[in-house]
């Protein structure tokens, strides 16, 4: 649905900027910042004065969506684990399943934020490969979650290789390997 908004959003900007909101368009724009019967150095001044201005209210706007980001993230991500709860317990309502997962999350926020996070070269990658890389990016990352999430909830069904020798090793610590 957000993604339906801010393209209407968009595209309505869009449409103004080159209809303009006088429909005249481009010149309405010069006319309504007094650039239209300028000249040479003062027309250039004038964009760029405003160019400048614009920039730097968009990089205000943008540090800002930047920096509540990531609460938002870490805070959404407390009920990311309902749909994985709903698939397990059909039986169970929205709301049971919204609360249960607030309460596997709690405590695994960060370290959830952190794995969502490093699939950021994946994606950036996908981008450069035209979306390609997405056949393999968004199954990696739809398995990896659904291990986090048997992870947390202790029920893990993908072993490492190593747990077998680390549990056939009485020792193996570090000091263990260390002091031999």
């Amino acid at each position: 649905m957000r993604k339906i908004i801010s393209i209407i959003i968009v595209a309505t900007v869009t449409l103004i900027a080159v209809v303009g909101d006088d429909g005249r368009g481009v010149m309405g724009f010069l006319d309504k910042y007094g650039l239209y019967d300028m000249s040479g150095d003062d027309f250039i001044t004038g964009i760029m004065s405003i160019v400048m201005v614009i920039g730097v209210i968009m990089a205000i706007v943008i540090l800002i969506w930047l920096i509540l980001m990531i609460p938002y993230s870490i805070i959404i991500s407390a009920y990311s684990m309902t749909v994985y709860i709903m698939n397990e317990n059909p039986g169970m309502g929205a709301m049971d399943c919204i609360r249960e997962s607030r309460r596997i999350m709690y405590g695994h926020k960060w370290e959830y934020f952190v794995l969502k996070l490093s699939f950021l070269p994946w994606f950036l990658l996908s981008y450069i490969t035209l979306g390609l890389a997405l056949i393999y990016v968004v199954p990696y990352m739809k398995l990896t979650i659904t291990d986090y999430y048997h992870n947390i909830k202790g029920t893990s069904y993908i072993e490492s290789p190593l747990e077998d020798v680390w549990q056939d090793t009485p020792d193996a610590g570090a000091v263990g390997i260390l002091s031999d």
